[in-house]
């Protein structure tokens, strides 16, 4: 679907999302932080690593949609989680 969008758009999006700053909006949220995230997707520059309190669980083997591909293991972590 990508290629459906007007390409000024497309690098509009793309700069946008270089300069966004999400620490400032996860910081006003004082709830619980936690992440599942797949191997690719645990890098210094990810969500869960923006704030040093939120939680987080690696998934391996899966990619993009972590509940589809490993459904018994993600519901596990929720499981865990809820119990809290």
């Amino acid at each position: 679907s990508l290629h459906k969008l007007a390409r000024n758009a497309a690098i509009e999006l793309t700069e946008e999302s270089l300069v966004y700053d999400s620490r400032t909006t996860l910081s006003q949220y004082n709830g619980p932080r936690f992440a599942i995230v797949t191997p690719a997707n645990d890098t210094p520059l990810s969500l869960q690593h923006a704030l040093p309190d939120v939680e987080y669980a690696v998934i391996e083997g899966t990619g993009h949609w972590i509940q589809l591909d490993r459904p018994g293991e993600f519901i596990a972590v929720l499981e865990r989680l809820l119990r809290r």
